[in-house]
């Protein structure tokens, strides 16, 4: 028998794989949309890109498709949005790229249309950024042909089935430098390795990034944070030489000599991951509930959670210092609290994400403050809530958690009982039942003999410092503490 051609061979697999992959395409609505359309305007139009990269990978459908057409854009999106009673309307002018979204009732979708970009459909898919992503259908042929055709000039099949992100030329990163962190969160969303050249490629390229608008490359590096893996990954952006030109404030934590922060940091990072799988969240839905939900931006709770737990010491390299034989960090937090603050502000992530990171970094140690008392009373727990403003007091717990068995190289059941102490007062007590304060007001200003005015303010805050060092337990203990720091404000 006469051996086939390898190119016959390369093709058969091809076709296998995607039959395998495909199998229910012709069954898709909105492919069967699309066949529609063909049939009743003539209008020439080819499924490309993410849809059939995740079919490959995943073996399932995404309701988010792309579509090029040979016609106008515009004629596409408004016939579909006219079949669906959606909206259709103009997304980037330069491109002349269209978009239909349907939200609600069913089928729920959004589709993408855009011109081909360039003479022939193969031109344009060698243009797209990495061969798994430079597929095509031709939607016609698909119904008219028995066998699946693939558009694939690219090589990108092969790369599908050896789950290997390549380049689909050489020259791409310098046509868009944002594939350069793209290429490590395509990597991490969909578990695929780099491909030798390409990774070369990223190391030498690297400081193309840094004229990439910091608001894409913030919506990149929130997609790393948004899902599973984000440690292995912000690893590899060390590795690549990217952290220098993405987050160059933490490029220092290779150098620093005496303490390891940037493993400490990076260990801290995979442990906080794992904490948002771990028991605590099947022994307590509402925490789980609570990092699951989304802030006003659509990013979760547990996404920016992983970001403040790899900033949280970002502050000890600049306040480190040896003082009889020891380091000592005098300071980090406030540090720490002032850079994360800087970070985020020119990644533009917006205030709401950069006051709960920041507000985090600022107090990680309260939760270790608080334990060392021998037995904190339910106005501590109160305080330690009150004083972080209610449920970011939750993040705080999780985050002692991770950073402890990141220190210690394993689980603190001392620390891990008391979280859980700590979760069960604020789910039972602190979110039904709030105590009265141990001085009111008024009674501050009857018992001190000040006046209404910030000065009553700063005393409530005393007592309420006081309580979290387990000085303050009840007035008697209050008004003691409170005349003493007192009598030194006045000798001050």
């Amino acid at each position: 028998m006469t051996e086939r051609p390898q190119s016959h061979r390369k093709a058969g697999r091809r076709s296998a794989f995607f039959y395998e992959s495909f199998a229910s395409l012709k069954e898709d609505f909105m492919v069967r949309t699309l066949h529609r359309l063909t049939e009743e305007e003539g209008i020439r139009v080819y499924l490309v890109g993410g849809v059939l990269r995740d079919a490959a990978l995943r073996g399932r459908w995404t309701k988010d498709y792309d579509v090029v057409t040979e016609d106008g854009p515009e004629r596409v999106a408004m016939w579909i949005a006219g079949k669906f009673g959606a909206k259709g309307f103009l997304m980037d002018p330069e491109r002349d790229i269209w978009r239909v979204v349907k939200k609600r009732g069913s089928p729920q979708f959004t589709i993408d249309i855009a011109p081909i970009d360039g003479a022939t459909i193969e031109e344009d898919l060698r243009k797209r950024d990495f061969t798994i992503n430079s597929l095509a259908v031709d939607i016609e042929r698909l119904y008219c042909s028995p066998t699946l055709s693939v558009l694939d000039p690219a090589g990108g099949t092969e790369d599908l089935r050896q789950r290997r992100l390549r380049l689909t030329s050489p020259d791409g990163f310098k046509r868009d430098p944002l594939r350069l962190l793209r290429a490590l969160r395509l990597c991490q969303l969909h578990h695929l390795r780099l491909e030798r050249t390409t990774r070369r490629l990223i190391k030498e390229q690297a400081p193309l990034i840094k004229g990439v608008a910091p608001e894409r490359i913030k919506e990149e590096l929130l997609i790393i944070f948004s899902h599973t893996g984000t440690a292995r990954t912000i690893k590899e952006l060390f590795r690549l030489n990217l952290v220098e030109y993405i987050l160059p404030e933490l490029n220092s934590w290779r150098q620093c000599r005496g303490y390891d922060i940037l493993s400490h940091s990076l260990k801290t990072l995979e442990e906080a991951e794992g904490v948002l799988e771990d028991q605590l969240m099947r022994e307590f839905p509402s925490l789980k509930e609570h990092f699951g939900g989304e802030l006003p931006s659509g990013v979760t709770r547990g996404a920016v959670f992983k970001l403040a737990a790899l900033l949280h010491d970002c502050g000890k390299p600049a306040t480190m210092k040896v003082e009889k034989g020891e380091l000592k960090f005098w300071g980090h937090d406030v540090e720490g609290e002032r850079l994360s603050k800087n970070i985020l502000k020119r990644l533009r992530v917006g205030r709401k994400i950069s006051n709960i990171v920041s507000t985090i970094v600022r107090n990680h140690h309260r939760l270790f403050t608080l334990i060392q008392l021998e037995k904190p009373t339910d106005r501590a727990k109160n305080h330690f809530f009150n004083a972080l403003g209610g449920e970011l007091g939750l993040d705080l717990l999780c985050l002692g958690i991770a950073d402890a068995r990141a220190t210690r190289g394993g689980e603190d059941p001392e620390l891990y009982a008391f979280v859980k102490e700590m979760l069960i007062f604020y789910f039972e007590v602190y979110t039904r039942e709030r105590p009265e304060p141990i001085l009111d007001g008024h009674e501050i200003m009857e018992i001190f003999g000040v006046e209404q005015g910030p000065m009553v303010g700063r005393i409530k805050r005393k007592i309420e410092e006081g309580v979290e060092k387990g000085i303050v337990r009840d007035k008697e203990s209050a008004i003691e503490y409170v005349r003493e720091w007192l009598k030194g404000e006045c000798s001050g």
